[in-house]
């Protein structure tokens, strides 16, 4: 019985269960899967224990967990390993579509399981098997599921199957392979495959020789000199597929446009042999040698010629993936290298009546990219005929082209806009209005002519708009170019009914956009008189803007008062210019940078807010070479992208706490900022994290040390306050010594002593902790605890001048507390603009997800809850750090931002279940696979 009958008999069977409940269902209307269980499936999973085993019944149990996992269930680690204890049954059938079922199940769940060795043997045994479907399939789910340790194991049936005459088992055997290299498993063990590797390149199957070549590459990727010897080779040899001579192609293109230490010789080669695969038998060939010419930057103009000519003969195939290839090829060229593809519009423009719209459409957008001033109207003409049969993702692209054009001749911009403005009102997603909408906007800015007339499509726009937010930018722009057109009363009725009639975010933008109009001498009256009846808004924040316009317009707002008539209409046009944008010299990104290490680090505290350090900020970021982005620079744009929200949560727990640890806290970020010797050594900005004040003595100790935890992407930096209480003591050259033998991955750079310690004045010591390895991008997390102690000279105090009786001092220690690095001084809270289900789903399609379950020492739910969300410190979502005293189940939604700029999520499951303690289910879903492993590891 196959896969399809197996579900077509399930359907039916659930359908005569809904309708016994009494519920209708149509007979094509309804997946009878959303009513599985998930605790009745995994029940059912003991069929696979029968002696005699059924292979439909089997196939459709297989065939509900499947779903259930695809849907998002999560089954606990005691599941799982139940689950592939019982799968190892099924090995013993030999029906071909269960075992395909088993070998899926064993990929979805072997991250989960706790023992997969038995599983392992099992797979094994079907490589050795002399079918050869079983043989392919069972290499794919070993490589998946083993770890390093395994490899070496089942090394010698790898290398058989590298060189198999089955072209599925030599394919499965190159990608598993090429997956356990990617995936960091045993790479000394796969190197040493290259024999067998380059054997494969010459198997007669194409696909097996494209993955021979695209595993050889993955071998000696990083080694730029093995490349180019693979490169050569190959080329000399001749690819013998199209796939894989693509591949090749690709390689070379890449050679070419990076390295720049490349030989002009071996360049001309490179490019010889490129022209050469122009003339190849494969269309597929010719376009990818095509293109790489095309877009390699150094290559002559003749060279381009050739490759545009190339894709002319490619414009007249049959086939319509070959047209459309050749015309996408060109129309990304023509943005760059108009000069190239404009000989072809001839052929280009017999292409716009293609029958095929993705031809159509890739051939009016580098038409408008290439095209002269005489053929705009009739290219718009031909758009205009199939605009609105086309994907937002072909639209956006033609507006796009439109703007270059219009660009290009402004003259023409009447027929355009008018075009842009057709657009606009056509039906479309909000990507494309959106595109529409900054193309008018930049047009505006850079035609000044065309600026009534977009202004006019922009009133039609928000009069039926379904966006808020796009609503919310076209009113901001017809308040910033409304009072400036010849007749701004115009725009006046449309901005007024907004107020009235839309959302209240859209009501608050328009309250910002009418009062601009103020400015309009004959209309500050009218407007004022509009903004008092604003005032009466059912909306916070619509009646808080107009309160402020009114205030700059000398009508002071009151409960009782009626509008003041004692400033003229011209006193008021020059308070309002206030509201006026004043024209900055400093990018908003720098500035909002700047804003947020302002009030995020509480230097608001010690002096008012200087722009000289956005301007700071824009100079080095003109500076930054273009190289790959590093740690630094992902923190910064992932920080940059939440500021906003996680700026706000230190700031708020400092006006929370205590007088004395809100000055504490203060005081340690400013001598922080302020120390040179840190800044000598690379520490200049604010730090990613800085952990809470701990005390390392006691309140009635001889020297009160308070410390800091300061976490950099390159460092740890430790700051320790230290105050002296003996009146007739002071301390020389005061320092914290460590005892770091317990972490493994950091080490101490630099430890920065104070020079003295006076009485009761505190003073600062520093000590930096690194990474021994020097190329490494990003501080790796270290815990534990560090051992402690003061180490100083110490001279007795005149009691009169204060001056050291002894300028030598003997030396002293003073034993400490033990300082704890932790897992929560390395994640910053992130406060979500949207709900934590939507960032979830969103971040699980791409992201690393690890899921464990623990059994923690506590009473309650409601004191493992409050336990673990003080453990790791990240914003929690929603109300689900609230929790009854009473409740035994209950799910905590955390989120944070984890050292290195990537995004955390947490969902923890806590129930009552166990006789003692709370059984924890935790899932972590990270940016970064390590991230989530690490910390899901230290929750234990």
């Amino acid at each position: 019985m196959s896969v399809s009958d197996t579900l077509k008999d399930f359907a039916e069977d659930a359908r005569s269960v809904l309708r016994s409940l009494g519920t209708k269902v149509e007979d094509d209307g309804i997946n009878p899967l959303v009513v599985l269980d998930k605790a009745r499936v995994v029940q059912q999973v003991r069929v696979f224990n029968e002696t005699r085993l059924r292979p439909d019944r089997c196939l459709q149990v297989l065939t509900q967990l499947m779903f259930l996992v695809n849907r998002g269930e999560r089954l606990t680690s005691s599941e799982a390993t139940e689950v592939f204890f019982a799968a190892t049954k099924l090995f013993s059938c030999d029906d071909a579509a269960l075992r395909r079922m088993t070998y899926l199940a064993i990929k979805a769940l072997a991250h989960t399981a706790e023992e997969v060795i038995i599983v392992v043997n099992c797979l094994t045994k079907d490589i050795t098997s002399t079918v050869d479907t079983r043989r392919a399939n069972a290499l794919r789910v070993l490589c998946k599921i083993m770890d390093a340790t395994m490899v070496a194991q089942v090394e010698r049936y790898l290398r058989q199957a590298l060189v198999d005459r089955n072209p599925n088992v030599a394919s499965a055997a190159l990608l598993s392979a090429e997956t356990l290299l990617r995936a960091g498993k045993a790479e000394a063990v796969v190197r040493r495959w290259v024999s067998e590797a380059t054997q494969a390149l010459n198997h007669p199957h194409p696909i097996v020789q494209y993955h021979a070549l695209s595993l050889l590459y993955t071998m000696r990727h990083r080694d730029r000199q093995a490349v180019s010897k693979l490169v050569q080779d190959v080329a000399r040899q001749g690819a013998r597929s199209p796939m894989s001579a693509m591949l090749l192609l690709r390689y070379i293109g890449e050679i070419l446009e990076t390295d720049t230490l490349l030989d002009d010789g071996l360049r001309q080669q490179y490019v010889g042999f490129l022209e050469s695969m122009l003339r190849h038998r494969s269309e597929l060939v010719v376009v990818e040698a095509a293109r790489v010419l095309l877009a390699v930057s150094t290559v002559e103009e003749s060279t381009l010629q050739t490759a545009a000519n190339a894709l002319q003969m490619l414009l007249i195939s049959p086939k319509p993936v070959v047209r459309y290839a050749a015309a996408r090829t060109l129309c990304q060229v023509a943005s760059l290298k108009p000069a190239a593809v404009a000989p072809l519009n001839r052929d280009i423009e017999s292409l716009v009546a293609d029958p095929n719209r993705a031809v159509a459409t890739a051939a009016v957008t580098t038409l408008l990219r290439t095209g002269t001033e005489t053929s705009i109207d009739r290219l718009l003409q031909s758009v205009s005929r199939f605009l609105h049969e086309l994907g937002d993702d072909f639209r956006v692209t033609v507006i796009q082209a439109i703007r270059t054009l219009t660009l290009k001749y402004p003259h023409k911009h009447v027929a355009l806009v008018r075009f842009l403005g057709e657009a606009l009102r056509s039906e479309g997603g909000l990507r494309f209005k959106q595109a529409t909408v900054d193309t008018l906007r930049e047009l505006i800015e850079r035609i000044p002519d065309c600026r009534s007339e977009c202004l006019s499509h922009f009133i039609e726009l928000v009069e039926d708009c379904e966006y808020p937010m796009l609503s919310v930018q076209v009113l901001h722009m017809l308040g910033e170019w409304g009072p400036q057109a010849p007749t701004p009363s115009s725009y006046v009725r449309t901005i007024y009914n907004r107020i009235i009639l839309e959302s209240p975010m859209v009501r608050a933008a328009a309250v910002s956009a009418l009062a601009r109009f103020a400015s309009v001498p004959e209309l500050a009256s009218s407007i004022r008189m509009l903004l008092r009846q604003c005032l009466l808004d059912a909306d916070d924040e619509v009646r808080d803007r107009a309160a402020f316009a009114l205030e700059l317009l000398g009508d002071h707002v009151e409960a009782a008062e009626s509008i003041s008539d004692a400033s003229s209409d011209a006193e008021s046009v020059t308070e309002y210019r206030r509201l006026q944008p004043a024209p900055l010299d400093v990018p908003l990104e720098s500035l909002e940078k700047a804003l947020v290490e302002y009030l995020g680090h509480d230097l608001y505290l010690h002096s008012a807010f200087d722009v000289n350090a956005a301007r700071s900020l824009a100079l080095k970021a003109t500076q930054r070479p273009g190289a790959a982005a590093t740690a630094c620079e992902r923190l910064s744009s992932a920080t940059t992208a939440t500021a906003a929200a996680t700026a706000v949560a230190p700031t708020a727990a400092a006006c929370t706490a205590t007088d004395t640890e809100g000055i504490q806290r203060s005081e340690f970020r400013g001598a922080l900022l302020a120390n040179e010797t840190l800044h000598a050594l690379g520490y200049r900005t604010a730090p990613f994290k800085s952990s809470a004040t701990c005390a390392l003595t006691d309140t009635d100790a001889e020297f009160l040390v308070v410390a800091m935890k300061h976490v950099y992407p390159q460092g740890l930096v430790l700051q320790f306050r230290v105050l002296n209480t003996l009146e007739d003591q002071m301390l020389q050259e005061c320092s914290v010594e460590l005892d770091t033998k317990e972490l493994t991955s950091l080490k101490i750079r630099e430890s920065i002593p104070a020079s003295l310690v006076r009485y009761n004045e505190p003073s600062w010591c520093f000590v930096i902790l690194e990474s021994p390895d020097p190329d490494a991008e990003l501080l790796v997390p270290d815990f534990g605890v560090v051992p402690a102690k003061l180490v100083y000279r110490v001279s007795e105090v005149d009691p009169l001048t204060q001056e050291p009786l002894d300028a030598q001092g003997f030396p002293d220690t003073f034993t400490l507390e033990e300082l704890e690095l932790e897992l929560k001084d390395y994640i910053q809270p992130l406060v979500l603009t949207d709900s934590f289900d939507n960032v979830w789903s969103e971040m699980e399609a791409s992201a690393a997800t690890v899921r464990e379950t623990y059994v923690l020492p506590h009473e309650t739910v409601a004191t493992a809850v409050e336990a673990v969300a003080d453990y790791l410190a990240m914003a929690p979502c929603g109300d689900s750090l609230a929790v009854s005293s009473s409740a035994t189940q209950h799910e905590l939604l955390l989120a944070g931002i984890f050292l290195g700029g990537f995004r955390l999520l947490i969902r923890a499951s806590f129930s009552k279940s166990l006789p003692s303690g709370i059984q924890l289910a935790l899932s972590v879903c990270s940016e970064n696979e390590r991230v989530s492993e690490l910390v899901a590891l230290c929750i234990a």
